[in-house]
């Protein structure tokens, strides 16, 4: 009876992490989400140039929103294997390594917080040869970098790039690349960096200054060498004549129809008709 009871507390179990993990996460609490993890992730730009967007939609993606397996029991939010170089504590998870064509268990690390697994995620990518290609993109590029993190096998799956796009323009992850450290996050791209402050205004004087009228030049003549000053406009116009031609009336001749008499000839003597 007690073992029973004890499968059935256990199956119970199994049953409800399985659907807490697989059921939907409400808008509210994916917001929540992340806002939670936008200050690491801003303090770890600036510290290493990796752009915030890009770590926040890894973080996303390989956490499954903090239901995955591995962020549950390891803190390990970016899915970083062991490689040679790691000292720290481990996880074993299949994931998709083979050994004589069997899939075998990966080495995965493991942190003692969250925050851990986002410095090692930026010190990962900074350190290593083969990622030193992404730093020479534009911090703003969130496009190029995440075509740049497929190009470089960060990981494996084709789509990859398209996850980490779709994510970003999503949840307006790319506001956060624009973010400087310590401050509040602006809700949009800070495009406008030239414009002049209210203090830089320059304030032009409104004083209206006397326009120089024209001098009238007096209607003199002077017999000099110099050239001849032309009076000046005195207002008198000279009467212009009308050198159009007037229309002249044109007479029409009056047409006088001639009307032609038959001629009454004498009759010729000794003829009659």
């Amino acid at each position: 009876m007690r073992y029973t009871t004890f499968f059935f507390a256990l199956l119970s179990f199994l049953i409800f992490c399985s659907i807490s993990a697989d059921r939907e996460i409400s808008f509210e609490e994916r917001k929540n989400f992340i806002g939670n993890y936008t200050d690491i992730a801003v303090s770890e730009m600036h510290r290493t140039g990796v752009p915030a967007s890009i770590t926040l939609a890894q973080f996303i993606l390989e956490s499954d929103w903090g239901r995955g397996e591995l962020f549950r029991n390891a803190n390990a939010g970016f899915g970083v294997k062991c490689k040679n170089t790691w000292t720290g504590d481990t996880y074993y998870l299949e994931d998709d390594d083979y050994h004589n064509k069997k899939l075998i268990e990966s080495c995965f690390r493991k942190y003692p917080s969250v925050e851990a697994t986002f410095i090692d995620h930026s010190d990962f990518l900074k350190k290593r040869s083969y990622y030193q290609p992404l730093f020479l993109l534009d911090r703003h590029d969130y496009k190029s970098w995440a075509h740049g993190l497929k190009e470089c096998k960060y990981a494996t799956d084709p789509t990859y790039p398209k996850k980490l796009i779709k994510l970003i323009e999503t949840y307006g992850l790319h506001s956060y690349d624009y973010q400087e450290e310590n401050l509040p996050v602006a809700v949009g791209p800070q495009r406008y960096v030239n414009e002049m402050l209210p203090t830089q205004v320059v304030v032009r004087p409104t004083t209206v200054l006397p326009v120089a009228r024209p001098v009238k030049v007096q209607n003199t003549f002077t017999q000099t060498n110099e050239e001849l000053s032309i009076p000046a406009y005195s207002g008198i116009q000279a009467p212009v004549r009308n050198t159009s031609v007037a229309p002249t009336r044109v007479q029409k001749k009056r047409r006088v129809s001639y009307q032609i008499k038959p001629r009454h000839r004498r009759p010729v003597a000794g003829f009659y008709p």
